[in-house]
Order: structure tokens, then sequence, then C-alpha cells
């Protein structure tokens, strides 16, 4: 088996209240980048389709050390996020859009070979719906997370969810789709 992932990876800035003391760490974050490794410790062939700064690549270098087929699609900026947990529950948390990198074009996806896709879209855009049927006809398995289409940035950063106007049109042609409680409940 084979599969290919496309999305963002995060240079992610998670801030921790602890004892009422912020502890903060800035490490390689997004579902494409935890999704390819574990796939590929899982044994399996993996590719990642991501969009970075050429000269902060390395950053991501966990991604080729373990074996994961990276294609580098150069951009003006990565995407950063600041990520804060007011409490324990990582699911609590409050995100802050720091930096976009482009969104993806129907060129940055021509030359997939693998036959199971997972888009795995960090924010509301980044990955525009009406590639989602292009992908669909490359694909025998399409994953779909639904943070992509659910968080939405308003002019300050803040990142927000809100209900997928388009999902209706594009869920049918989704063999996976991967929620969580949040998401379930605005769907």
């Amino acid at each position: 088996m084979s599969i290919t992932f496309i999305g963002h990876v995060s240079k992610d800035i998670n801030v921790f209240i602890k004892n009422g003391i912020k502890e903060k760490q800035v490490i390689p974050g997004g579902g494409v980048f935890f999704g390819a490794i574990a796939s590929a410790a899982l044994g399996e062939k993996t590719t990642v389709i991501t969009k970075v700064v050429e000269n902060e690549k390395n950053f991501f270098n966990e991604l080729e050390k373990n074996r994961i087929r990276v294609k580098w699609i150069f951009s003006k900026a990565n995407t950063s996020i600041q990520n804060t947990y007011p409490t324990n529950n990582p699911d609590h948390r409050i995100s802050k859009m720091i930096s976009k990198a482009d969104e993806f074009t129907k060129n940055d996806l021509i030359n997939i070979e693998d036959k199971i896709i997972h888009i795995s879209a960090l924010w509301h855009g980044e990955f525009p719906e009406e590639l989602i049927p292009f992908v669909r006809e490359k694909s025998e398995i399409l994953g779909l997370d639904a943070q992509g289409f659910l968080r939405n940035i308003d002019d300050e950063g803040n990142m927000n969810y809100s209900d997928w106007n388009m999902k209706k049109l594009y869920l049918p042609l989704v063999d996976v789709f991967k929620v969580d409680i949040k998401e379930a409940y605005i769907l």
C-alpha cells in the first residue's frame, strides 16, 4: 500500500499554561506531518505534498528522516499556528494563524501516483474545494480532514470553526472523513 498526504506542514507555537506559568515550544506540526510519520512507521510507502519557505524546509526534516518522499513546493511563507492550551485537555485549544503558506493549485497535484490520497489541510482555503473532484479522479480511496474546511481565519488571525457550506456537494466524493468531537458537532 502507498499513500499521499496533501496539506501544509506547520511551524506550531504551542503555549501551555501549567500552574499559572506559560511554557512555550516551537515544533513541526499539522495533520500531514503526523499522519505521514505514522504511515511510514507502519511500513507504508508514504508521500507528502506540502508548501514551505525554501530555506526553512529543514525544520520539517523528520519527514525525510522517516523515509517519507516529500514534494516540497516553495511558498513565500510557511504556515505557522500558535496553539494555546488553557487546560490539560488537548482538544481545548485556542488557535491563531501567524502566517500562511500559499494555497494549493491544480498544477501542484498533477503528478500524484498513489491511489490512496488524504487531504489534510489546516485552514479553510488552503485546499480549494474545487480541487476535490480533480483529486477524486486520481484516487481509489480519498480521505479528508474536516479541520481544513471548518477552520476559518478572521481578520485578527483567530481560527474559528463554522459549518462547511459545501459539504453536501463534496462529502459524497470522500471515502474516509476524519473529524474530532468538536468538528462532528458543528457538522
